[in-house]
């Protein structure tokens, strides 16, 4: 199994809403308050760890708590971009692939 963090930046009213239906689905969510760059008002960023197999379940639980979502997100259409090129409606998802995941 590879593991895949999950990282969620999108507006705070739906980032609540989200974080708490992806700790229902049992993942383990961590809330990170943030500000700047993607979002400009009011934003928070969703972390999680996860198996490569959930990150489809984890992305569609994204989309149906998105508010006024008819973005269809599938792993097909996630693709690469520069970061000066990068706009943001609803949310920015990264999927990084750890080196290392150290626990103490």
């Amino acid at each position: 199994m590879t593991m895949k963090i999950m990282l969620i930046v999108l507006n705070e009213d739906d980032g609540k809403k989200i974080a708490n239906e992806l700790e229902m689905d049992d993942y383990k969510v961590t809330r990170l308050k943030s500000l700047g760059g993607y979002i400009k008002d009011g934003q928070i960023a969703i972390m999680l760890a996860l198996e490569e197999y959930q990150i489809k379940m984890a992305l569609k639980t994204v989309k149906d708590n998105l508010d006024n979502s008819n973005e269809k997100i599938e792993l097909d259409n996630i693709c690469t971009c520069t970061l000066n090129r990068l706009t943001v409606d609803q949310a920015a998802i990264f999927i990084l692939d750890p080196d290392k995941l150290i626990l103490i």
